[in-house]
């Protein structure tokens, strides 16, 4: 019975969500909904990762290489001192177009 409630409760949530964005007007509630999804995606469980020199890496590039870098010293599998080679950058840009169903169907997709 508490699953099927729910699942009645997440069905209804999202059906609310959709029908607000259907009938809005203003820019500023799917700005609110991608803030939101946005927020679920961009939250790091990382702290902070710090350069030798005592500045934090900001960009994905300097923090992927640090974390390379600090996962090599902290590990204790012999490897040489050797540190794994970074990728390289893409020029590929991903463009997004999402309707009311497609944010519906996502959704109700989500383990809860």
């Amino acid at each position: 019975m508490p699953r099927l409630f729910f699942n009645f409760v997440k069905q209804s949530f999202i059906n609310r969500k959709c029908q607000n964005l259907s009938d809005s007007n203003s820019p500023r509630d799917i700005w609110h909904l991608a803030k939101n999804i946005s927020d679920n995606f961009t939250s790091s469980s990382l702290l902070p990762l710090f350069h030798p020199d005592g500045t934090t890496a900001i960009s994905s590039v300097s923090k992927a290489e640090l974390f390379s870098q600090t996962f090599a010293k902290s590990s204790t599998l012999d490897d040489s001192g050797l540190v794994p080679s970074s990728p390289l950058p893409s020029d590929y840009f991903m463009s997004i177009k999402t309707i009311c169903n497609d944010v519906f169907h996502a959704l109700s997709r989500l383990n809860p």
